[in-house]
């Protein structure tokens, strides 16, 4: 019997050239059940097995999974993968950026306040 694979491509940096080395794994196929497979992921006993679902209990294909059935499909799901995590990184750095136009703001109007000669001594009601 020949063994069955599953395919998941990552990445890895040269963090000093700056490049992207794409690689794809084969997992080896150990056991296969009515919604899924067992693959084998790693070399040592307390992380050798990972089970993927590949369909639920009535039939329809699953959306997501840890690896794919082929590489073209590994290399799908790859790309799909780095576009949501782009679409993440880019609402982080969006929010980053508003909170620290927020606290320079605050800063100028603390030291605008300050030259002035007015110090704010009592808490606010609403923040004691």
């Amino acid at each position: 019997m020949e063994a069955k694979y599953l395919y998941r491509y990552e990445v890895r940096f040269d963090h000093w050239l700056d490049i992207p080395y794409l690689f794809c794994t084969r997992y080896k196929i150990l056991k296969e059940t009515k919604c899924g497979v067992w693959i084998e992921t790693g070399k040592f006993d307390w992380n050798r097995k990972k089970f993927v679902k590949l369909k639920h209990s009535n039939g329809v294909k699953v959306r997501k999974r840890f690896a794919q059935p082929t590489e073209k499909e590994a290399l799908k799901s790859f790309i799909m993968r780095k576009r949501r995590q782009i679409g993440i990184l880019e609402a982080q750095l969006e929010q980053a950026t508003l909170a620290l136009d927020a606290g320079v703001e605050l800063l100028k109007q603390k030291q605008e306040g300050e030259q002035i000669g007015s110090k704010e001594t009592t808490p606010r009601k609403d923040n004691p």
